[in-house]
């Protein structure tokens, strides 16, 4: 994203954050220091569209090469209807795959934005990703490249 031409209005910041899973310790002194009104965490979301015992998972609706995935709720935010939105409607107006997840558990840096200071309306998007935190991650590229289209035409076209 730091070498694409994005034209904005908007202030931007990137903040490559540390120990997202043992609290989000960097995620949380980042938001402080920004004060963001709105936050996005980029992230991964585990699919579902792998052989297990008995099919496929039922409880994980996120499939790979499918388009990112805007995340709805997780185990630590309800993530900004509104901004969801913007996102979706954004998606579709440029024809950019994308899918929706709630993850019953587990939580990402938007939350960090969320909750610290006064806080800012945020959600994650998340690349589908197969075998999470095993030695052999698989994800698409194409969900990358889709995500990278979705968050350049967010700054785009956002206006909050």
């Amino acid at each position: 994203m730091l070498k694409q031409n994005i034209k904005t209005e908007l202030d931007v910041y990137y903040a490559f954050t540390v120990q997202e899973e043992v609290g989000c310790r960097g995620g949380k002194i980042a938001a402080f220091n920004i004060a963001p009104d709105v936050g996005i965490a980029v992230d991964v979301v585990s699919t579902g569209d792998y052989p297990i015992e008995k099919g496929y998972s039922k409880d994980l609706p996120v499939k790979l090469g499918s388009g990112p995935s805007v995340r709805i709720k997780d185990g630590k935010i309800i993530s900004d209807k509104n901004l969801n939105e913007a996102i979706i409607n954004i998606a579709k107006k440029n024809n950019i795959k994308y899918q929706v997840d709630i993850l019953l558990n587990a939580g990402t840096d938007a939350a960090s934005m969320q909750q610290t200071g006064s806080g800012a309306a945020s959600t994650c998007i998340n690349i589908p990703t197969r075998y999470i935190h095993s030695p052999n991650e698989m994800i698409s590229k194409r969900d990358i490249d889709e995500t990278l289209k979705l968050l350049c035409a967010f700054l785009e076209e956002y206006n909050n």
